[in-house]
This record gives structure tokens, sequence and C-alpha cells, in this order.
């Protein structure tokens, strides 16, 4: 039998919205000093793994035979997604370090997928009090709203998102991406980094940019935004501009087709990124 996904949404709805009242306790009081995971920049708080235990505990009751991968706690081996059944994937804060020095651009995603299709995207920003959601071919939305990508010609200047990596492991991968910058500075308009992926795939959904890529980020980052922005009638691709592959790390996402052949002409894909869930 078919799952009821208009269902499944708002029961994950309600959940996150419970899982924001743990984001925003933790938000609102003194921050204790945070573990690291590979480094200095890559930090994880207690918010983060209160909200992950808490995540697949109440997904795990209302569906036991779901898979649950999670940033604090990820699942075993999984080669590929397409081969997979039905899987929650969720990043209990992305943008830790933003939560970490009280910036509130931080989000709980949430998403589900089928096959290696995404079937329903939420992510809600606690502070900001902003959700954006979808499910499979019902559109996206922003506290209700439909939300759709902008329509400018292929042959604008655009607005672009990415991310840098600035612990001592990336000092090599810097110059390379000052290279990746270069390469579509005479199609960028501006340039921005707000240090949480999924916040930039959103501004794309709702029209505010064009274009976010990178390379190094993981699959928990993007998975729910990413189908919010196809339901915008966006497009998502790897920097290569095929068909993504959620756990190859690197991600090209845009208001249209034709937006990122524009820069997955111009951009390079880097090597060194091991693969998630290897």
């Amino acid at each position: 039998m078919t799952p009821n996904y208009h269902q499944i949404h708002h029961q994950l709805i309600q959940t996150v919205l419970q899982a924001a009242q743990i984001f925003l306790t933790h938000y609102t009081t003194p921050s204790p000093p945070p573990s690291f995971k590979k480094n200095r920049t890559d930090l994880v708080t207690t918010a983060d793994t209160t909200i992950d235990n808490f995540l697949k505990h109440e997904l795990h009751k209302l569906y036991p035979s779901y898979l649950y991968i999670g940033e604090e706690q990820p699942a075993q081996s999984i080669p590929t997604l397409t081969n997979t059944d039905h899987v929650f994937i969720a990043d209990p804060i992305d943008g830790t370090a933003n939560f970490y020095h009280k910036n509130p651009v931080c989000s709980i995603s949430l998403a589900l997928y089928f096959k290696g299709k995404g079937k329903i995207g939420i992510v809600y920003f606690p502070v900001l009090n902003d959700m954006y959601s979808a499910v499979d071919g019902a559109g996206a939305f922003l506290n209700g709203l439909p939300v759709h990508v902008s329509r400018f010609p292929a042959d604008s200047n655009f607005l672009v998102y990415t991310e840098f990596k600035m612990n001592e492991d990336a000092r090599g991968r810097m110059a390379f991406e000052i290279e990746q910058i270069d390469a579509v500075r005479d199609v960028c308009q501006g340039l921005r980094a707000t240090g949480c992926a999924s916040y930039d795939v959103c501004m794309i959904a709702v029209g505010n940019a064009e274009c976010y890529y990178e390379a190094g980020m993981h699959a928990w980052d993007i998975a729910a935004a990413i189908i919010v922005l196809k339901e915008a009638e966006g497009w998502v691709s790897d920097l290569q501009g095929r068909d993504i592959d959620l756990l190859a790390r690197n991600v090209l996402a845009c208001a249209s087709k034709e937006v990122a052949v524009c820069f997955a002409q111009k951009l390079v894909v880097p090597v060194g990124y091991k693969r998630d869930l290897a």
C-alpha cells in the first residue's frame, strides 16, 4: 500500500515543532563548551545530540520500519539511496556554529526518501519561526504560503550562495574555492555564505537567489531543502550538471535547468571528499 505522504507530512511537522522546543531551550540559555568532531570548526553541542536522539526516538515510534540517518548517529554503510526503502534523513541543527554563536540562521531539517526520491522535506528555523515544507508533487510552502523560484533569464547576473571550509585541513582547498569563485564571477551579482546550507537552498526556493553550489557538505545538510526547491520548480544536480547523488557530497541547486547549465560549465568537482555512509 502506498503511504499517505500528506498525513505523514502533518505528523512530521508536529514532531519538528516539538524538537524546536528543545532547540529554543538550548538556544536561549548560556551555551556550554561544545565538543568537536574532526576539527575545531566541526562543532557538536548538547542540543545537537539531544534533538537527534529525540527525532530518532519519535520517528521510530511512528514508523518503526523506516531507517533513520541523523548527523550525530549515521546509519550503517549505505552505498546508494536508490536501493533503500523509506529512510528519514535528519540534521538536528544545520548551522551548528551559527547556533553556538546565537546567530538565528540555523535549522532543524528532516526529509523522507524512498528509493532515492525525496517524498517529504521540512526545514524549520525556530528562532526565525520560518517553516519551509514540501510533499512530492504538491508544491513548496513557506509558513503555509506557496513559494516559487525566481525567473531571471539564463544570461542574467545571479545572486549566488556557497560555503567555505575554515579548518586547518581545508587550507589547501581554500585556493580551489577561490578559483571556483573566479570561474563564476562573470555571472554573479553577489556571493553569499551563511554557514547554513539548508538556508541557502531555501533562499533559492523562495526566489531570493538563483544558485547555490558546494562541495564537501553532507547529505543531511541539504536532503530536506532540495525537496523544497524541487517542489518550488527549481533544479538540483551535482556540480557537473548530472543527476545528484546525495551521498557524493557535491551539489548545484538552481532556480532553473538553464541556470544550472550555466554554472556547471564553469565549476569543477574537487576530489578527496569521502562519500557519506561509505
